[in-house]
């Protein structure tokens, strides 16, 4: 007996065993907490395996891209900057304002003249000119002829006059 004695266990053994093991309502509240074996399957289901981390791995930016992505955005301050100098909606609605429509450029280009009537005007003016020019020529002429009678006359009334002063001076 005393063999069965040495692997027993003593009563304040067996009372330190019962106060370290846990009571039916703390085996409870642990049974609460915890996942059933249907919520841990879906945990398993809806995480990524192995080979899906690997992919996601592969895809993601090293630390290196992620530094040349930031060297090349602009910082706050530049994006101030920006922000300082461009329109805002009310700006560009007064703009839209003053602007004319297709509408009205589509009217002024067909109200405007075409190169072919420029050219059509061009040669009109030319051959008015042309006219014009023979005129004033003819007229030139006419004035420079005209000119020299008078003078002729001029020369003779001159004569005359002294011939007159001659024979009144005679008599």
């Amino acid at each position: 007996m005393q063999g069965i004695r040495d692997i027993m266990a003593t009563r304040e053994e067996l009372q330190g065993i019962r106060d370290s093991m846990a009571t039916r309502e703390e085996l409870q509240g642990i049974r609460d907490i915890m996942a059933t074996r249907e919520e841990l399957q879906g945990i398993r289901d809806s995480m990524a395996t192995k080979e899906e981390l690997q992919g996601i791995r592969d895809i993601m930016a090293t630390r290196e891209e992620l530094q040349v992505i930031r060297d090349i955005m602009a910082t706050k301050e530049e994006l101030q900057g920006i922000r300082d100098i461009m329109a805002t909606r009310e700006e560009l609605q007064g703009i839209r304002d003053i602007m004319a429509t297709r509408e009205e450029l589509q009217g002024i280009r067909d109200s405007m003249a075409t190169k072919y009537d420029i050219i059509r005007l061009e040669n009109k003016m030319d051959t008015n000119h042309k006219a014009l020019y023979d005129g004033y020529k003819l007229t030139y002429e006419k004035v420079c002829s005209l000119e020299k009678k008078v003078d002729e006359i001029d020369k003779k009334v001159e004569r005359h006059d002294v011939e007159i002063r001659v024979i009144r001076g005679a008599e």
